[in-house]
């Protein structure tokens, strides 16, 4: 009993001379100084929280003080970072948001408790740019302040083969030019091809086309492809096929509503041609085409069509004793109310040099002064260019600078009233 009561009374000395140590009545004896109202809480050595230090001094002889509230010290103020990511169509994944989610003390009571190295504030930074680095400091309202940052890496896409594949005939028929979606993310490509009963040849490109040669004309190949994203091969497409041969398909194509309420579909003609097939569905469905021949000639009606659909469809000649390949597609959008009643006006001539280079020049005719809308489409269905005018009566010849495309094939389509021609050419380096 009486070492128990010893220790109680060396604890109260001790807690005596600690706290003679924290308050020292001298520092409230500063005649002259005036503490202001700034809110910058500090806690004092004998545990209580004060405005700011002037007040824990020389109000109350405070020796030592730490920065913030006590509650600070007991509840720290704690934070993490949500990275909220979004996956587009196309299979990437990307961050569109951090998001600050309190875990310890009270959150800030506004957006200015927020202050982001960007000179945001608030608890929700959107749209951060991939690769830099995110730091906030958080300060509630009882001055506890913490610090939190977080990288922001750059979109990951899922690495998927190439789609819709389309193959054409070159001037030499041993040769083929081979064309395909481009794959979001990837940097390269690498194609397998063979004639069947052959080895497989590998070829790597940069370009979501390239051309083969030294094909046998009238025998069977197949090929397929797969695609590089960020360090990482994609599975193989399913291989395709196609007879090399020298019946290449029709480069240009228009459509038209008649008065029946059917589509002219109408093409170039191809010299040994005996015959043409359209092979057509609607745009974006992967089912299969409906398949028509044309019996000889260069135009062919299509009915039966869903009002206001677009419609794809691609076109291939007959020479001799088979198929050519398939061109790259064609779009028509089928509006029923558009029906013709009488000619419209409008006389196409052609679009020439084909291919180009730096410009394309379109001939036609008005009957009478009209508008015309031009407009230039790439092979994902985007509109790269476009312009409309007001032209006069009788013919003209209309040149557009096409020097910022890309190489590849596009679609020209020339808007006049209800009546909308398509004209496909191919684009190529100086």
């Amino acid at each position: 009993m009486k070492r128990f009561t010893n220790t109680i009374f060396l604890f109260s000395i001790a807690f005596q001379w600690c706290y003679s140590q924290c308050i020292q009545p001298e520092l409230m004896d500063q005649p002259g100084v005036v503490c202001q109202g700034i809110v910058d809480p500090v806690c004092g050595c004998d545990g209580n929280t004060y405005p700011n230090s002037c007040y824990a001094e020389l109000f109350n002889g405070v020796a030592y003080w730490t920065p913030g509230a006590c509650s600070c010290q007991t509840d720290p103020l704690t934070a993490e970072i949500e990275a909220v990511s979004q996956t587009d169509n196309f299979g990437c994944t990307y961050i569109t948001s951090l998001v600050i989610h309190i875990t310890g003390n009270t959150p800030p009571s506004s957006d200015w408790g927020y202050e982001w190295n960007d000179g945001f504030r608030g608890p929700n930074l959107p749209d951060p740019i991939p690769g830099q680095y995110y730091e906030v400091t958080i300060t509630n309202e009882e001055q506890c302040t913490t610090v939190e940052g977080i990288f922001i890496p750059d979109a990951t896409c899922e690495c998927v083969p190439p789609s819709n594949f389309s193959e054409e005939v070159q001037t030499d028929p041993t040769k083929v030019r081979i064309m395909w979606d481009e794959t979001p993310g990837a940097t390269k490509y690498q194609m397998r091809y063979k004639q069947n009963g052959e080895d497989w040849m590998t070829k790597t490109v940069f370009t979501p086309y390239t051309i083969i040669g030294n094909l046998n004309i009238h025998k069977h190949h197949k090929y397929k492809i797969r695609s590089w994203c960020q360090g990482v091969w994609s599975a193989w497409s399913t291989p395709e096929h196609f007879v090399a041969t020298d019946c290449p398909f029709p480069l240009q194509s228009s459509t038209a509503v008649q008065t029946d309420g059917s589509i002219l579909v109408q093409w170039d003609e191809i010299l040994g041609a005996t015959d043409y097939e359209i092979l057509y569905r609607l745009s974006g469905s992967t089912g299969s085409f409906t398949k028509q021949l044309s019996g000889g000639d260069t135009q062919i009606n299509l009915d039966n069509l869903n009002d206001g659909a677009t419609y794809e469809y691609r076109l291939r000649s007959f020479c001799s004793t088979t198929f050519g390949a398939l061109s790259t597609p064609f779009y028509f959008t089928y509006l029923s109310n558009l029906r013709l009643t009488q000619p419209d006006g409008f006389i196409f001539g052609k679009i020439y040099p084909v291919p180009s280079k730096d410009e394309l020049t379109l001939e036609f005719s008005l009957e009478e002064e009209n508008e015309v809308t031009l407009s230039i489409i790439n092979t994902m269905g985007m509109s790269v260019m476009e312009e409309t005018g007001k032209y006069f009566e009788g013919g003209h010849y209309k040149q557009l600078n096409i020097s910022h495309l890309e190489p590849g094939f596009y679609l020209l389509n020339i808007k006049y009233g209800k009546r909308i021609i398509t004209k496909r050419f191919l684009k190529i380096k100086d």
